[in-house]
């Protein structure tokens, strides 16, 4: 039984990807580059640089599950990043004693 009414529109993917370089995002390849930098600044040893190849595997992985992963996980974490600065704004805060109390 198929529904006359529902029109299927498809939808192009190629033009709604994210720029991908080597099977991963650019948010994937700054991550990979800052953490192998830093490990290397803080070790000071050549051999640390090939922790890229891990890094990149698994970042990989990710971005054949989903091309926009890194894009969902900032998004949420900016999500919960506005919830906590908006926390103590909840609330009338009152003076009492010289001091200053929130109440719910």
């Amino acid at each position: 039984m198929r529904n006359a009414g529902l029109i299927a529109d498809p939808l192009f993917v190629g033009a709604t990807r994210p720029p991908m370089r080597w099977g991963v995002t650019y948010a994937a390849l700054v991550f990979n580059l800052v953490v192998v930098m830093e490990a290397f600044l803080a070790t000071r040893n050549l051999l640390t640089l090939f922790l890229c190849v891990p890094i990149h595997s698994v970042c990989a992985l990710l971005c054949a599950r989903d091309a926009r992963f890194f894009a969902l996980i900032r998004t949420q974490g900016y999500a919960q990043h506005m919830e906590h600065l908006q926390e103590p704004c909840q609330g009338v805060i009152r003076w009492a004693g010289g001091d200053a109390r929130r109440e719910p």
